[in-house]
């Protein structure tokens, strides 16, 4: 079977992020299929192989992926990225390498996720910089666990606010001045955001004109919303982690192979198609 696997060019993409584990199957160079899954509880055995390539953000993961045979973590050394920092989080690494291997430099990377991310890359392909702030569900979910009183709300478009039906029909984002508290923490939480990111796009676009904007994360639907117009690329990480794959097929870097996407995949989890 590991001979029928590597003969047919199947291999898996794995980036751990925050919340989620966001898979990629692969044939060769083509990216036949991609899916999300909770974070593993324990290491789950390998019925046949098809080799892994992985990075992650969360130790507590890192740990059960190394014990599994056959594996290759991805590291910033695997990165043909210029002037990166030791701490920068390995997905935005990722994602910003996918978004210039297949847009080109310079470019600059919106990640929607747990933490939302700006990271950006000039025109010869070095790190330029970026930045780190609450994503979307993490300052609602803040609101609520750092103060007594404030209620949760499960998204910014909570139907139980008022001022939801009463926002601007052009626009989704709420009314800004409020008159409820869930419109109030809708208001602060996408209105700040908002102009926030506003901000950054408008100061990168004056540093580089013609670099492609890209969105991409569990929220950059949400972000494409209230943004002015925006490409959504929902699989640059896993784009990332092609070229590095690339890199090791061109250097004659082999690994012995993980488990097939099945394995992984629980029986409710529906893959996406790209």
């Amino acid at each position: 079977m590991v001979d029928q696997c590597t003969e047919i060019g199947i291999w898996l993409g794995l980036i751990v992020g925050n919340s989620r584990l966001h898979w990629a199957r692969f044939q060769g160079d083509r990216l036949v299929s991609a899916w999300d899954t909770e974070h593993l509880q324990r290491p789950t055995p390998k019925p046949e192989a098809v080799p892994l390539l992985f990075a992650s953000v969360v130790p507590a993961q890192t740990r059960l992926i190394r014990a599994l045979a056959s594996t290759h973590e991805i590291t910033l050394a695997d990165i043909p990225i210029g002037q990166l920092y030791p701490t920068l989080g390995i997905d935005r690494a990722l994602a910003l390498l996918g978004a210039g291997q297949r847009y080109g430099w310079p470019v600059l990377v919106i990640d929607g996720g747990t933490a939302l991310t700006l990271t950006g890359a000039d025109g010869q392909g070095n790190l330029v910089g970026g930045a780190i702030l609450p994503g979307i569900q993490l300052q609602l979910e803040s609101l609520a666990q750092g103060t007594a009183a404030l209620p949760y709300l499960r998204s910014c478009s909570d139907p139980n606010s008022p001022d939801q039906n009463g926002s601007d029909q052009n626009s989704l984002l709420p009314q800004r001045w409020a008159r409820t508290t869930e419109g109030a923490i809708a208001s602060g939480v996408l209105h700040g955001l908002t102009d926030t990111l506003q901000a950054y796009i408008q100061d990168w676009k004056q540093q580089f004109p013609d670099s492609p904007i890209l969105l991409t994360g569990g929220a950059a639907g949400q972000l494409a919303a209230i943004l002015p117009p925006l490409p959504v690329e929902a699989c640059l990480a896993a784009w990332g982690v092609r070229t590095v794959w690339r890199s090791q097929q061109a250097s004659s870097v082999r690994s012995d192979p993980p488990p097939p996407p099945s394995a992984w995949m629980p029986a409710d989890s529906s893959p996406q198609h790209p």
